[in-house]
């Protein structure tokens, strides 16, 4: 493959209690330091820095690398969205598949799932049932 495009967004100083349906879902770097400003430029060049340094390793590296550092844990509860059929419901994590596909189980459905979003649970799992 010749060309790639890569697009994310950064929320950096953004108060996300300004934003109440992100609250749960969305934070900020400001907010997970306690509210301290951060540089736009600094954290630019940090992702630039890491982005260089993730480009020059192989698949089997990049995949060991970044496992270590994932949000999402096997065996952890989360909520599961799934991306085609619009479905939401309680699951808990798998892991990951080489291609970087999220497995997770659903609770009620003995079937694995990859195409979804999750999001983490702030209730017990019980209650999303």
């Amino acid at each position: 493959m010749d060309l790639f495009v890569l697009g994310m967004g950064i929320n950096v100083n953004s108060d996300m209690r300004r934003h109440p349906e992100l609250l749960g879902i969305a934070t900020s770097i400001r907010c997970q330091n306690g509210g301290e400003w951060a540089s736009r430029e600094k954290v630019l060049a940090d992702v630039c820095n890491r982005l260089e340094y993730y480009l020059g390793l192989s698949h089997e590296e990049i995949f060991t690398e970044t496992s270590r550092f994932l949000l999402f844990q096997p065996e952890q509860q989360v909520k599961a969205h799934h991306v085609l059929d619009g479905i939401k419901f309680p699951a808990t994590v798998q892991g990951l598949t080489e291609n970087w596909r999220m497995i997770v189980r659903g609770l009620k459905k003995n079937k694995v799932h990859a195409e979804i979003t999750i999001r983490t649970c702030t209730i017990p799992i019980q209650e999303l049932a």
